[in-house]
């Protein structure tokens, strides 16, 4: 094996892949980069048995390669080397099938190399549903949903994200059991119903990839969702569970509608924050005023310190309610809709509080659990 390379190309391609490696594992194999060099590209591969990236670099200008291989190397070792590296060009060989040798005309580095044979491989299958959306339409879905998903590995069915597959459209929805987000997309491709849930962690490195791409291809089948690019592909294994029934949780009847700025509210909150952080369980109190179309906002620190805002709002429909939640979940919410007005829609003092933002009609709805309290 042995090839010359432009040195920012292929530390490019090394930290893309770097994104799939893991970090603390017992097994030195997985902390390692995986090289193939081929007769008309090079491919590079991280992989964690979760999720796999393979980055390829066609032969070139920037590419020359005199001879084909395999090796397994420790992918921060290397990483280190070629960044630290001052010429323009490098160039990598494999050394009596032991060491890999990376050097330019001033330095050489020899590096130890692990058994290939040892690397997780991927086991493709079938991939019969192929589905391709623009990424900036991706990118924005996924950002609405992650934050909603559980960092409880003891609910691990909710540490994932459920792509949920109907004729036209394609569901995004993300719950811990406090929360919920649901984006609905439209997807012509979609001719079939399935279900499956992809593990949020693995959609957290996706979303970090995606900055340069146009567009996504994705197919699925049993085992694996797979997302192809220009120059690489992203592999991630699903969560093999059944999904809550998340359509059953939406409340049909309200008591009390309020709408408001989301912008002007989302500020509010942030203020509220610097109290409400202050008590253990994060809590904002919003009491609203139905015949006189007001909601105060308040809150109130373990140590006494207190706040207390009334929020401007747009109308105020229904009976007068007082409401507790978490402040960082109506942040939270509030901040996936970035502007325009936010119409939030309340049952009782002890059920779930439905939002809905005019920039996505229904097409993008969240829930909202309270904290209920028995004083």
């Amino acid at each position: 094996m042995k090839f010359k390379i432009k040195r920012n190309l292929f530390l490019k391609h090394i930290n893309r892949a770097n994104k799939g490696i893991a970090v603390k594992t017992p097994q030195d194999v997985l902390r390692g980069l995986y090289l193939e060099v081929f007769d008309d590209r090079i491919q590079l591969t991280g992989s964690n048995q979760s999720l796999r990236i393979e980055t390829e670099i066609p032969a070139g200008d920037d590419l020359e390669i005199v001879t084909t291989g395999t090796v397994v190397v420790n992918a921060k070792l290397v990483t280190d080397i070629i960044r630290r590296m001052a010429n323009e060009t490098i160039n990598i060989e494999l050394v009596n099938q032991k060491m890999l040798r990376i050097f330019d005309d001033d330095t050489e580095f020899k590096v130890q190399i692990a058994e290939k044979n040892d690397y997780p491989q991927v086991q493709e299958g079938n991939f019969e549903n192929e589905y391709t959306m623009a990424t900036e339409v991706f990118s924005e879905v996924l950002r609405n949903v992650l934050f909603a998903v559980s960092k409880l590995e003891i609910q691990m069915v909710m540490t994932g994200v459920n792509l949920r597959f109907e004729k036209g459209k394609i569901y995004f929805v993300a719950t811990d059991s406090h929360r919920l987000s649901q984006r609905i997309i439209d997807a012509p491709e979609v001719n079939s119903s399935f279900s499956v849930i992809i593990p949020g962690s693995n959609l957290n490195v996706l979303l970090g990839l995606l900055e340069e791409e146009k567009e996504v291809k994705m197919a699925v089948n049993d085992e694996l969702v797979l997302f192809s690019f220009s120059d690489y592909r992203f592999y991630t294994r699903l969560i093999n569970d059944n999904y809550p029934d998340t359509d059953a949780v939406f409340p049909k009847e309200f008591n009390t509608v309020v709408k408001a700025d989301t912008h002007e509210w989302f500020q509010a909150l942030e203020r509220a924050a610097i109290i409400s952080s202050g008590n253990s369980s994060n809590m904002i109190t919003f009491r609203i005023d139905g015949k006189n179309k007001k909601v105060i906002l308040s809150g109130e620190s373990d140590q006494e310190d207190s706040y207390k805002e009334e929020l401007p709002v747009a109308t105020v429909e229904g009976s007068d309610l007082t409401i507790n939640f978490n402040t960082n979940f109506m942040l939270d919410a509030l901040r996936a809709y970035g502007d325009g007005q936010t119409t939030m829609r309340f049952t009782t003092n002890s059920g779930a509080l439905t939002l809905e933002n005019e920039n996505f009609e229904k097409s993008f709805l969240q829930l909202v659990t309270p904290i209920i309290t028995y004083d």
